[in-house]
């Protein structure tokens, strides 16, 4: 697998992640979280040491912004991943505290070698 391929790989493996070991089904208009109706409070910008104290406020999800200029296909699968850690631990964090993540892949941050292609 090429190294561009692998970032696009997760990228979409992460576009999924909703949450640990629960299952979302879309029917119509609803989305369905573990059998039931889903709505997203969600919040923008918000560090992880503010998941819990958003938690209490009824915040149920947060909006992760996934710059797409971290990653770059000259560099390393390692070190890609590596790029991409801090979210994942982020992402971690929202789990823990029973909220959902949805992903922003932020092509506002467009990285230069994708424009040089």
């Amino acid at each position: 697998m090429t190294r561009s391929a692998m970032i696009v790989a997760l990228m979409l493996f992460c576009a999924t992640i909703v949450h640990a070991g629960e299952r979302v089904v879309i029917r119509g208009r609803d989305v369905l979280l573990d059998g039931q109706l889903y709505l997203p409070h969600g919040i923008v910008h918000a560090s992880a040491d503010q998941f819990p104290v958003i938690r209490k406020l009824g915040i149920n999800s947060v909006h992760i912004d996934l710059p797409f200029r971290k990653f770059d296909p000259q560099r390393s699968d390692q070190e890609n991943l590596a790029a991409f850690s801090p979210f994942l631990k982020m992402a971690d964090e929202a789990h823990r505290h029973g909220q959902t993540v949805i992903w922003l892949l932020s092509f506002h941050y467009t990285p230069d070698w994708l424009w040089q292609r």
